[in-house]
């Protein structure tokens, strides 16, 4: 893709066409999505509250113009879910909330490794911690 991008609406409707899902219930969904990406300058909405393994593995890794992430909804966490998904995105200023406080193995892995751009980071709510979760 080429040009300025701008993703708008709800990723969900991708799964249903309606948007009335709020629980991503297949491994590995929206993998990859935009990696990758240069031209994208905004991020669909991500409302989903449930997550699936993996469901948002490296979706934005090396969108290097997307300077805000989209919120992030989801409490409800599986293994992998947001692992590297803001990774190399160098001109990401803002991070978003992690409201989650049940945590799972490798869910926030390296989420903004290389974000040279970031101000500050989002405050970590989880009290219990789990293998390599906030790494």
């Amino acid at each position: 893709m080429t040009g300025k991008i701008a993703a708008n609406g709800s990723i969900m409707s991708l799964l249903d066409g309606k948007n009335n899902l709020v629980t991503i219930n297949e491994n590995y969904c929206f993998v990859k999505l935009f990696q990758s990406c240069a031209s994208l300058m905004t991020a669909p909405l991500l409302p989903a509250s449930k997550l699936s393994d993996s469901c948002y593995y490296i979706m934005f890794n090396s969108c290097t113009n997307l300077k805000n992430a989209p919120k992030l909804a989801a409490t409800n966490l599986a293994s992998s879910c947001y692992y590297r998904m803001f990774d190399n995105c160098t001109a990401l200023i803002a991070a978003p909330e992690l409201p989650a406080i049940k945590l799972t193995s490798f869910c926030y892995y390296a989420m903004f490794r290389n974000c040279k751009a970031l101000i500050s980071a989002p405050k970590l709510l989880a009290t219990t911690l789990v293998n390599s979760c906030y790494y």
